[in-house]
């Protein structure tokens, strides 16, 4: 799988944003994420444990590419 440049700007900006989430003190469960940014993810880390940031990862198969959301 090529690397996407997008999706490595996505990663980056789903980083900022549960930084942020943290830091005013709301309470993540799960971060949602589209199938193309799992897949991203599986392909470039090696025994991922399906968590970013501490959080458990989920697919929204409705999510544009690089959309995700906190929940």
């Amino acid at each position: 799988m090529a690397i996407d440049m997008n999706l490595i700007n996505e990663a980056s900006k789903l980083q900022h944003s549960v930084e942020e989430a943290k830091a005013s003190g709301k309470s993540i469960s799960t971060i949602v994420v589209s199938d193309a940014f799992f897949k991203f993810c599986e392909s470039n880390t090696p025994g991922w444990d399906k968590t970013l940031y501490g959080h458990p990862v989920k697919v929204d198969a409705g999510l544009g590419s690089t959309d995700y959301r906190l929940e």
